[in-house]
């Protein structure tokens, strides 16, 4: 994702508007010895956040998709001493088998620390392969 394909995320600043968000809890061993959130804990919280939206959203306790795709973009370290962290999740596109979500992950004081792009994939765990998603789940991921 370069610079100017990053998604206008919100802060204190923009409205959060078709935003959904949620508080990320992070643990000690996110950190290193920097004292700042290591790159392998960003996709992390990303995942957890966006488990957290498609649960809420398809109200299944499970849903089944697949990450296919994740582009993410450094801003602004995450200290310790600026949690919590939220994670801010907006549609970016729905398909026939996929959708791709816009990520952005913010510090305590509303400071974006981090923008991404992720496209999942609905998936069939009989078949072990994708799926069409149903209307009813384009709906609800678009609230």
């Amino acid at each position: 994702m370069s610079a100017s394909a990053a998604p206008a995320p919100p802060d204190r600043s923009t409205s959060t508007a078709g935003w959904w968000s949620t508080e990320i809890q992070v643990w000690w061993r996110d950190f290193d010895e920097l004292g700042h959130m290591t790159a392998a804990a960003y996709p992390a919280a990303f995942e957890e956040g966006v488990g957290r939206f498609v649960t809420e959203r398809w109200e299944r306790p499970s849903p089944a998709y697949v990450t296919a795709r994740t582009s993410i973009e450094y801003l602004s370290e995450v200290r310790r001493a600026r949690l919590p962290i939220t994670l801010h999740v907006r549609p970016a596109h729905i398909g026939v088998t996929s959708f791709v979500v816009d990520l952005v992950l913010s510090d305590a004081g509303g400071t974006r620390c981090s923008a991404a792009q992720t496209r999942y994939v609905a998936w069939d765990t009989d078949r072990r392969s994708s799926r069409h998603l149903t209307d009813d789940e384009r709906a609800r991921l678009l609230g």
